[in-house]
């Protein structure tokens, strides 16, 4: 039946010189765990067209967070979320990412709103940032 379908990828971060660097990106992914941090690389997302009948489209007034706004609307509407067994994408982190800059004052605002929308307390995060936590065991 309907469901969210992602896999874990790789985050690739670019150095100097053309040089990357390539991380495993598999964190835990849950509804409980995905309330507290966005542990889906959301370009790894699949799911049915139908989906957005049901539960209407992107909300782009969470700006940036419309992804995660849209994982916690399909879970919370009782769709399972599934896992595939293998990484199957790459994920490039770069310098000009709007991502990478927590402080930026519209990314805040957008955060804020979604924390609001979905009842949530929480520090924001990147993917990077994310992998730094789980390799330190702090999470």
């Amino acid at each position: 039946g309907p469901a969210l379908v992602h896999r874990h990828g790789w985050l690739v971060r670019e150095r100097t010189e053309g040089m990357q660097e390539r991380e495993l990106f598999a964190l835990p992914a849950s509804p409980e765990r995905l309330r507290q941090d966005n542990t889906l690389l959301t370009s790894s997302l699949a799911y049915p067209r139908t989906l957005h009948d049901q539960l209407g489209p992107f909300d782009h007034e969470v700006g940036s967070y419309f992804d995660w706004d849209w994982i916690l609307r399909v879970l919370s509407a009782g769709y399972p979320l599934c896992t595939l067994a293998s990484p199957g994408i790459s994920y490039l982190v770069h310098q000009q990412m709007v991502s990478d800059d927590l402080t930026n004052p519209r990314r805040v605002a957008y955060f804020e709103r979604f924390c609001v929308k979905h009842g949530l307390t929480l520090t924001s995060k990147n993917h990077a940032l994310l992998l730094a936590e789980q390799r330190s065991g702090s999470r």
